[in-house]
């Protein structure tokens, strides 16, 4: 890293202690490990010391490892949630009195750090923004892209009781397949799959697509929208991308379809 950061503690660690235990931990120095860590040391500073706090997380990427890693609250241990809202956000607070603190990534101050908005936003490619661009950016912010605020938990996320462990249950016998009074959803299901694979190109059986299907599959916004891009980008047509979509409605459901066919259609406006 280019700035002097000899005198820098994150965490009661020195910058490279830091990033040797995200590699080891994680398999890389990930950018939203990092960033993790500062919001950790804030919201650890925020609810003080000496309070046994339960964790919460609004996002499956990045931010749960930052958690674990720098704090007891683990998946093990139950002291961590996560709750999959797609929101670069954590919050620690006290078990015993739900008040805590909650510190999450601040879009507009981070408009101010160009690199760390490109790559949040995923407005560059990956190529266009090593990884040694986004350390150095976020070392440098720090706290400065980041906000926070006070909070009271619902009783909702208070740690659940543990039973005992038994025996693991026996497998159940197969269900039998369904009675020809019951076929009828499977034959319509049947005919529509037919006309949705001969409507279109879609992507094809390649790993990209299965990648492309399992986003949809997820409802991934960010994710359906960046595998969209990359398929614009790797040549694909607007009609192509669509179709790919519609291919997911037998397996994923109408919702699910709908709504990734929304955020394709939104990054096809981006690239008319």
């Amino acid at each position: 890293m280019d700035a002097d950061m000899s005198s820098l503690t994150i965490c009661g660690r020195s910058p490279q202690e830091f990033l040797d235990a995200i590699e080891n931990f994680h398999g890389w120095k990930a950018p939203g490990i990092v960033l993790g860590k500062f919001m950790v040391d804030w919201a650890r500073e925020l609810i003080g010391p000496d309070v046994e706090a339960d964790a919460i997380v609004e996002t499956t990427h990045c931010l749960p490892d930052a958690v674990q890693l720098f704090t007891p609250c683990t998946f093990g241990n139950g002291w961590l949630k996560v709750l999959d809202w797609d929101k670069f956000a954590l919050s620690l607070y006290d078990r015993y009195s739900l008040k805590g603190y909650r510190v999450w990534l601040d879009l507009e101050k981070t408009r101010a750090v160009t690199d760390l908005y490109d790559w949040y936003m995923r407005r560059k490619p990956k190529k266009d923004l090593p990884l040694e661009v986004l350390l150095n950016a976020i070392f440098t912010a720090r706290r400065s892209i980041v906000s926070s605020r006070a909070i009271r938990m619902k009783r909702l996320y208070q740690r659940k009781r543990r039973d005992k462990l038994g025996p693991a249950p026996v497998a159940e016998k197969r269900a039998q397949p369904p009675k020809a009074r019951n076929a009828l959803p499977v034959r319509a299901r049947a005919i529509l799959s037919r006309k949705t694979d001969t409507g279109g190109a879609g992507f094809g059986p390649s790993p990209k697509g299965m990648i492309f299907a399992n986003a949809i599959g997820a409802n991934a916004r960010g994710a359906i929208m960046s595998h969209s891009r990359k398929a614009l980008t790797s040549g694909a047509t607007a009609e192509e991308i669509r179709h790919s979509v519609l291919l997911a409605l037998t397996t994923t459901g109408f919702p699910n379809m709908i709504a990734a066919m929304g955020y394709v259609n939104e990054v096809l406006k981006e690239n008319p």
